[in-house]
């Protein structure tokens, strides 16, 4: 190749890197950037978003669980909790019909609102336990109390509450809360308790 022809090839190339560095082409690289801190910031607002909702859930279910137990509360269950343990005590005479194991109609809202209180827990187990006044004979009486809390253990289990294993047993007359001298006192007996100890999470 003749000297004449290299200066011009050499003059080519000199316009055509100009050409295109007028055209803005050495500005394509630096268009990732900007799209790379928009990814960067929904991902931020997602965490937040998500931080948010969880914040809300929170308060929710706090909320929710005020609103259980007056519900429990009114339909006359006491609900005992010290520390991680919980104890929940359902009268016989509002949950059953007289002397039976079988549960009342109107009671089966109590104990839906019984299983939703005890969604609202980590719990690894359940423990139902039946009691009954002394007025009965002592085997018949541990019978029905047994039976009374098999039937309520089968109906939170039918609930899908969030638990490893439900133990339902029957005490019968044993372990009185109140005297059975008086009806007030034999109607205290009979009931039957739910314990349970909250799980750390």
């Amino acid at each position: 190749m003749s000297a004449g022809k290299r200066i011009g090839l050499l003059f080519y190339m000199c316009f055509a890197l100009v050409g295109c560095a007028r055209l803005g082409l050495h500005r394509v690289p630096s268009k990732t950037k900007p799209a790379q801190e928009v990814i960067l910031g929904s991902n931020r607002e997602i965490k937040d978003l998500s931080d948010t909702h969880k914040s809300v859930k929170r308060v929710s279910n706090k909320n929710r669980l005020v609103q259980l137990q007056d519900i429990l509360v009114k339909d006359g269950i006491k609900l005992i909790h010290q520390g991680e343990d919980y104890l929940l005590v359902l009268p016989s005479d509002k949950v059953f019909y007289s002397d039976t194991p079988r549960i009342k109609w109107k009671s089966y809202k109590t104990l839906d609102a019984v299983a939703e209180y005890l969604s609202c827990f980590p719990k690894v187990t359940i423990k139902i336990a039946g009691y009954t006044d002394n007025v009965q004979e002592r085997m018949r009486a541990k019978i029905l109390s047994r039976q009374q809390a098999r039937n309520v253990s089968d109906y939170l289990f039918l609930q899908n509450i969030d638990v490893r294993f439900i133990y339902a047993e029957g005490y019968g007359i044993t372990m009185p809360i109140a005297s059975n001298h008086t009806p007030y006192g034999r109607s205290t007996n009979r009931r039957v308790e739910i314990s349970f100890r909250r799980r750390s999470v």
